[in-house]
């Protein structure tokens, strides 16, 4: 194996223009091209799903959409999310709250733990300190469709703008999913100091303190 102390050596601009140009949707590809790599069973799971509404887990849709239905898909997944009762937004909030609290914990405990590429190269301590924490965390929560407040910020008021909710869903849906995420980091951040797994990390100390 190639220690990661050799990638020094290259340009952090290099490495970043490489990972981008990886990320790049399939967007150049014909429709034809993208059936090829992609079965309509493997395109219905990486469709957002806005609890069985037949447009957005339909299988004959391009993978690639226009930003028109974009809009239109957040509409329709913000009328999924503030419909639901107080109670289930409320219950998958907690669970957000749980994830994104745990992509915090794995940037402390993975991304901060590299003292040595840190010295070495902090360019590329950053990108894996950025890649271990926030992206895991909504990961978790767009697969498991819980109910983040950063997200249903759009997504609901989208609804309500087009109509399709009332501002009495918009704002349970806000309250329940906000004081969810709340109490779900609570319960994780408690644990974590419980057990004693981060008592060996600075790294969450310096966080907390800058932040405070």
């Amino acid at each position: 194996s190639i220690a990661i102390d050799t990638f020094p050596k290259l340009d952090t601009m290099k490495i970043s223009l490489l990972l981008y140009l990886l990320a790049v949707p399939c967007t150049a590809l014909p429709d034809h091209h993208r059936q090829a790599f992609f079965s309509p069973r493997i395109k219905g799971v990486l469709s957002v799903s806005g609890g069985g509404d037949p447009v957005l887990l339909s299988n004959t849709r391009p993978l690639t959409i226009t930003g028109a239905d974009l809009y239109k898909t957040n509409v329709e997944v913000g009328v999924y999310k503030a419909t639901g009762t107080f109670k289930k937004i409320f219950a998958l909030g907690i669970v957000s709250g749980f994830y994104i609290g745990f992509g915090a914990y794995l940037a402390v405990t993975v991304g901060l733990n590299c003292p040595g590429l840190e010295a070495s190269n902090p360019g590329l301590h950053k990108m894996v300190v950025g890649a271990f924490g926030l992206p895991m965390g909504l990961i978790f929560v767009l697969i498991t469709g819980a109910q983040l407040f950063t997200g249903n910020t759009m997504v609901c008021m989208a609804a309500l703008m087009e109509g399709r909710i009332d501002i009495s869903a918009l704002i349970k849906n806000w309250v329940a999913s906000y004081s969810g995420n709340f109490i779900g980091a609570i319960i994780l951040a408690s644990l974590a100091h419980k057990t004693g797994t981060l008592a060996g990390y600075p790294g969450a100390a310096a966080i907390a303190t800058k932040k405070c």
